[in-house]
């Protein structure tokens, strides 16, 4: 009887990570026709049916709000649902790196904590420069502390650097 119980439960998980995965794809189709705030409505009404054990499917529901709002130039939205994608899967560079960017005129100190995590997962040449630009822009950091980041990461880009410029070698 309990081996019944047990296949039933696991039969259920199974058809509500089959719905769970179908309302995201559905959710995703929406959002790349336009239809942002449909996808957002779908999305929403999917947090509560997601157990937050299911911490991919939680982040990617997260993720997927933040990258509507965002797409709707609705960045005070945006914000909120990616921090809450951080919640459920902290190891995603590119959200630290948007967060970044988008707190950029916001907050420089967030800015700069979110882009400095990035980099710490997954250093990116590009979120480079705009970590240095963002530390420029702060003024708190000294000459000193823009040269400890560099030096950090000069290391690490120089091959990307240095492509097509052997010679310098």
């Amino acid at each position: 009887m309990i081996e019944l119980l047990l296949g039933i439960t696991k039969l259920g998980r199974k058809m509500d990570n089959n719905i769970v995965k179908v309302k995201l794809k559905y959710a995703t189709e929406l959002y790349n026709e336009g239809q942002y705030d449909e996808s957002i409505k779908v999305l929403q009404e999917l947090i509560p049916e997601v157990d937050d054990s299911q911490k991919f499917e939680k982040s990617e529901i997260f993720r997927l709000i933040g990258n509507a709002h965002y797409a709707k130039q609705d960045y005070d939205n945006a914000i909120p649902a990616y921090e809450k994608t951080l919640d459920y899967y902290d190891n995603n560079d590119s959200i630290y790196n948007i967060l970044g960017y988008m707190y950029f005129y916001k907050n420089i100190d967030k800015s700069i904590y979110y882009y400095l995590k990035g980099m710490e997962i997954k250093p990116n040449f590009g979120n480079f420069v705009m970590l240095t630009q963002v530390m420029i822009k702060n003024k708190k950091y000294s000459q000193k502390d823009l040269q400890k980041t560099f030096e950090k990461y000069v290391d690490y880009f120089r091959p990307e650097i240095m492509q097509g410029h052997e010679a310098f070698t």
